[in-house]
């Protein structure tokens, strides 16, 4: 096993891996914020309008729909490097463990 290459994928990814999580909990969260303006401004028009009707008409615009298809992506690399990089610990785990039993001279 390469276990160096595995230890600096581990350390070449940390602050990426961080960052494109943050921004997934970010634009998740201001998803929501997005929505609550969107439905307050047009809950003071006139006809009135219901807040599920609101709800709905929101969920119909092009903005929900751009900010959904920015999370779809962004959450394909944050789970692509969250995968790559448990592979790598799990590589490393396996590692030491091998490395021990040799110690031992269980194998």
């Amino acid at each position: 096993m390469e276990i160096d290459k595995e230890v600096i994928y581990l350390a070449t990814t940390d602050e990426p891996y961080s960052k494109q999580s943050a921004m997934l909990d970010y634009k998740k969260d201001n998803l929501k914020n997005v929505k609550g303006c969107w439905i307050t401004a047009r809950a003071t028009e006139v006809p009135k309008m219901s807040m599920a009707l609101l709800t709905e008409e929101y969920y119909s615009t092009g903005a929900y729909y751009s900010a959904i298809k920015e999370i779809q992506e962004l959450n394909t690399i944050v789970s692509t490097l969250k995968n790559k990089r448990a592979t790598s610990i799990l590589k490393i785990d396996v590692w030491r463990t091998l490395e021990a039993s040799r110690r031992k001279g269980n194998i």
